[in-house]
């Protein structure tokens, strides 16, 4: 698997790097270890981050079952050390064993970086009921900011017979070819009788034999035309602003777990720092993942990151 984002490596200090099959050797025995040592039953689900020092540290996302009464569970944060080329159960060390909350999204390692595993638990659970089927259907999620399909260019126009509204394209951000073609877009929504709101929708419509359908508009982020104090300022554009992806970059430094490719940025909110407001293709990093859509806020100043599925 890829490391997450690219990092400085410090001697001595933490890599994120996320991995969720083919586990090194000291993994394997650490968990071997547990599994002898305690009166639960501890199974691997990802490595989060190693540590070089006379040795190796790691920071382990495992599920945590009382023997015996396998309903009852937990999610569990493990640190261990490991020795160089270890090959013995003594030459690995259990540091730690932390329980996480039910609802967790983030485990923190020994430095204060963050990684998100929210996802990762979400479909370990789904793995685990056998749901992992594919799906005839399935959306392609490829973000397309140009050169886009005759059929988004019409059905921006049939948006535009609305009366009191009037709608741009930013990004085509799915397609799934099921008796025609239906497409989901993130669109700018002006409100013609009020000319300093906008907002930005995510539509849902359906081409065939070049008949447009539509099927839904989902308002994604509501905002103003104009600076308001506490306001949202709607400013699209394809791509980042270079200003706005030196803050996404310095955000994306403490966290990881996650590609996250920004293809649209949307607008800002001065409040408290700044919220940026971008929309991206997320994909976390293990093995059951699948690219999702979202708007992704991040402020620089607390190096705070949220995400909201939009597709």
């Amino acid at each position: 698997m890829a490391d997450n984002a690219a990092q400085k490596i410090v001697p001595g200090g933490w890599i994120v790097h996320v991995i969720t099959e083919n586990f090194p050797e000291a993994f394997k025995l650490a968990f071997l270890k547990l599994n002898r040592d305690n009166h639960y039953e501890y199974t691997p689900i990802a490595l989060l981050a190693t540590q070089l020092v006379n040795g190796e540290n790691y920071v382990a996302l495992a599920e945590q079952k009382i023997y015996g009464n396998p309903i009852i569970k937990n999610y569990v944060r493990i640190i261990f050390y490991a020795k160089f080329d270890a090959k013995e159960l003594s030459d690995v060390e259990i540091s730690s064993i932390t329980p996480l909350p039910h609802d967790c999204v983030w485990v923190m390692i020994p430095d204060g970086q963050r990684v998100y595993v929210a996802d990762i638990i979400r479909e370990y659970e789904k793995s685990q009921q056998n749901s992992n089927q594919a799906i005839a259907d399935e959306w392609e999620k490829d973000a397309i900011v140009a050169d886009w399909p005759k059929d988004i260019d019409d059905a921006i126009a049939v948006l535009n017979e609305r009366l009191g509204l009037s709608y741009k394209m930013i990004a085509c951000v799915g397609k799934r070819v099921l008796n025609g073609v239906d497409y989901a877009i993130v669109a700018e929504q002006s409100v013609m009788r009020c000319p300093d709101e906008k907002n930005v929708v995510f539509v849902q419509f359906h081409a065939f034999e070049g008949k447009i359908t539509i099927y839904s508009v989902e308002l994604i982020l509501e905002g103003h035309a104009k600076p308001i104090p506490g306001g949202i300022v709607i400013e699209p554009c394809a791509g980042l602003p270079k200003d706005v992806q030196e803050e996404f970059d310095s955000v994306m430094k403490h966290c990881g777990g996650m590609d996250v490719k920004p293809f649209a940025y949307l607008g800002y909110q001065v409040v408290n720092g700044t919220n940026r407001f971008i929309v991206a293709e997320v994909t976390p990093k293990y093995m059951w993942a699948k690219k999702r859509i979202s708007l992704v806020t991040i402020n620089a100043q607390d190096n705070s990151i949220k995400f909201v599925d939009i597709h």
